[in-house]
């Protein structure tokens, strides 16, 4: 069975969250946490992407979900570039530098945190509606 199209489009979200520059920036800023928690949460919420899309064209609730998710997604995605792009700058700012960034890494821990809490209810949510798991949708998880 082939990965839904939303899978699909959370596959890059989660290849992002790997081990890497941004991943080292969020663990030096204690964020680390909050992004392994969206890994987690994308993970589940991947396993019933392809129900949701089933379901979305008789659903209006299933479709109002799969419409919060993908924005959530382009959310999730634009603070993900942020934060790489904060790793870069990090990485090539000298120490007497990094102050002044401080009050753009709490605005950057905020964001994460409030997409965190998008995620959480976006989790939570497809129990509510019924979303299943797909035969096929496991296999995918795993990223080359």
């Amino acid at each position: 069975m082939g990965e839904s199209l939303l899978a699909a489009y959370l596959q890059p979200l989660l290849d992002k969250l790997a081990p890497g520059p941004r991943m080292n920036f969020a663990h030096q800023q204690g964020f680390h946490s909050e992004l392994r928690k969206w890994r987690s949460l994308l993970r589940q919420i991947k396993l019933v992407s392809g129900d949701a899309e089933e379901k979305q064209m008789n659903d209006v609730e299933v479709k109002r979900w799969v419409d919060e998710l993908l924005l959530l997604a382009y959310d999730a995605d634009d603070v993900l570039e942020e934060l790489y792009h904060k790793a870069l700058q990090r990485h090539n700012r000298s120490s007497s530098d990094s102050a002044t960034s401080s009050s753009q890494v709490q605005d950057l821990l905020a964001q994460i945190q409030s997409i965190t809490t998008r995620f959480v209810y976006i989790d939570e949510e497809k129990s509510d509606l019924g979303l299943k798991e797909r035969p096929g949708v496991m296999s995918s998880l795993v990223s080359p």
